[in-house]
């Protein structure tokens, strides 16, 4: 069984691309309603068949029967390899949980805000608006770059330059902590305090910090 999954997950990230090859110049036919599998149980509704197709076609790939037979390969692979971890008390670990509610939490902040934007486009007059704006509040004068001085062993040296685009990068701001642990209370640094990384590990570490308490 075990050989059987690994032979799974090793093909899931190779369906696609062998599957559309394999029928590049034939044409699709017309989807089925019904559900296009079963696996112990459970169906595996067409609705999902054809979201996932709809991705692949908006990655280059091409719309024939090969590549819907290899999205549905891939559907029932996932599935066997999902109800295994589920059999494995997977879904019920801390970690996985925290995974799964941070997958849905950016599903739903990424579909409100494409829905919000669809409903509430933004014009150029708001693009215009909005410079005015910051304009007013940083004051009228305009700078134009015409060289930069970087150090060299040297000294100094001008390069020519009409634009100037600054990457300084991010650091960590912690300098409370010292401070607040001489007073005796304990202090668990997360997030970008501890490194700069991203929100969905801060977000990680505090859940795991939360656990211990």
């Amino acid at each position: 069984m075990m050989l059987r999954l690994l032979a799974i997950a090793a093909a899931l990230a190779l369906a696609f691309p062998a599957a559309a090859q394999q029928a590049k110049d034939k044409p699709a036919a017309k989807a089925a309603t019904g559900p296009v599998a079963t696996v112990n149980g459970e169906k595996i509704p067409q609705a999902r068949l054809d979201f996932v197709l709809q991705q692949q076609l908006q990655r280059g790939a091409p719309d024939t029967d090969g590549t819907r037979e290899a999205v549905r390969e891939d559907l029932i692979n996932r599935e066997v390899v999902e109800q295994a971890a589920v059999r494995a008390g997977l879904a019920k670990k801390p970690d996985v949980k925290m995974q799964m509610d941070i997958s849905r939490q950016e599903v739903l902040v990424g579909s409100y805000l494409s829905e919000y934007l669809r409903e509430h486009p933004v014009t150029d007059a708001d693009v215009q608006k909005e410079y005015d704006r910051v304009r007013a509040q940083t004051g009228k004068s305009e700078y134009k770059s015409s060289h930069i001085l970087v150090e060299t062993e040297d000294g100094q040296e001008s390069i020519p330059a009409d634009t100037v685009i600054m990457a300084v990068g991010s650091r960590s701001v912690n300098e409370l902590a010292p401070a607040v642990m001489t007073e005796g209370v304990k202090v668990i640094t997360l997030g970008d305090a501890k490194e700069p990384r991203k929100l969905t590990e801060a977000i990680r570490e505090g859940f795991e910090e939360a656990l211990k308490l």
